[in-house]
């Protein structure tokens, strides 16, 4: 398959507690999993979006406007608090990224990933250029949680 590179918003959703909840309950976790994952392949096309691949208990995926990016994201919390009580956390960045071979690469698929990191359960975390790409948009409200340091950046 050949390479492209594109502007991409990557966003990075994972359980929190994943692991612990496997020890604890081995059936509740597969339950869990199960329906993270069913959410997302429902939610993540109704949003222009492309699931990428899946990491254990985490996802990328990747889309083309990070309107939709965020508006899936909050779907996904919406969905996740709501229906299924699934702990999951979300993290965006957007930037530059490599296509190949069914996957994605690059500074902004790193940078997603250290923003997700930051978050708690039902945290929808975006960096500062995709808040500057939304910042106008109707239907999103925003909370400044300042400035961080993210390990290796």
């Amino acid at each position: 398959m050949a390479a492209s590179r594109k502007i991409s918003v990557i966003l990075f959703a994972d359980i929190v507690g994943y692991t612990a909840m496997m020890q604890e309950d081995e059936t509740k976790g597969l339950e869990t999993i199960t329906s993270f994952r069913k959410t997302l392949k429902e939610t993540t096309p109704q949003h222009e979006g492309q699931i990428i691949q899946y990491f254990g208990d985490g996802c990328l995926l990747a889309f083309s406007q990070a309107t939709d990016a965020v508006a899936c994201a909050k779907a996904l919390q919406d969905t996740f608090h709501n229906q299924t009580s699934v702990p999951v956390r979300i993290g965006m960045h957007i930037g530059e990224v490599l296509f190949r071979n069914n996957n994605v690469f690059g500074d902004a698929v790193n940078l997603a990933s250290r923003v997700e990191s930051l978050g708690v359960p039902g945290a929808v975390l975006i960096s500062g250029e995709v808040y500057e790409e939304i910042r106008n948009e109707e239907g999103f409200s925003w909370e400044s949680l300042g400035d961080f340091e993210l390990k290796n950046v």
